[in-house]
């Protein structure tokens, strides 16, 4: 399956992905011997704030994969070939929809990791502001 850069593009803009670089990769899945296939069916590496996301075109199959992220997890519960690193893509219809979904679950583990960055940080606050009093501290230890 091919995937021309504008198609990516155009993808990657209607889902407002906020893309750093873009990136032209060689064909890994198609043997040596088949030069001509390999170059007119690149792979795409495409760099965003949350890591790196593939785009790696098969033979009727567009596989994305995330594990240049930090996400880990199976995106949908649709019957195909996937893992919690990648999912097969049959059309850009579905390649668009697993592309939203991944970037989805990167702005939630994003926004998760900030807020435990913000609560780390954070001066405790005294018993009497948690709801706890003062005189009960002792039961507590």
């Amino acid at each position: 399956m091919r995937l021309p850069e504008y198609e990516l593009r155009e993808i990657l803009l209607t889902l407002k992905i906020e893309v750093i670089g873009i990136r032209q990769m060689e064909n890994e899945y198609w043997p040596k011997e088949y030069k001509s296939v390999r170059e007119d069916q690149p792979w795409w590496m495409v760099v965003t704030k949350h890591g790196v996301i593939e785009f790696c075109t098969r033979k009727k199959v567009i596989e994305l994969r995330w594990e240049l992220t930090k996400y880990r997890g199976i995106l949908c519960d649709h019957d195909v070939t996937k893992s919690n690193t990648y999912i097969h893509a049959w059309g850009f219809f579905a390649l668009r929809e697993h592309v939203r979904l991944l970037w989805k679950q990167l702005e939630q583990a994003a926004t998760l990791t900030a807020v435990a960055q913000q609560m780390a940080n954070a001066e405790p606050s005294p018993p009497e502001i948690r709801g706890i009093a003062s005189e009960n501290l002792e039961e507590l230890v």
